[in-house]
């Protein structure tokens, strides 16, 4: 079975590491950025399946 690839984007690096480690299933492949800069950083070098964002982070929002 393919794992699916996502993308979880939040400024608080605490409730990342909380949400990675309640998120725990074989299917999922987690991965994390804390900026939105970051997250278009790890989107330019893979394709995700999923994104899962926070929507209030400074400078940018979760549209973006």
């Amino acid at each position: 079975m393919d794992q699916i690839d996502v993308l979880h984007v939040d400024d608080d690096k605490s409730f990342l590491k909380m949400a990675s480690s309640l998120i725990q299933d074989e299917r999922l492949n987690i991965h994390s950025a804390n900026s939105v800069p970051e997250a278009k950083n790890k989107i330019s070098e893979k394709q995700f399946d999923c994104i899962l964002s926070d929507y209030y982070m400074p400078g940018k929002d979760g549209l973006y």
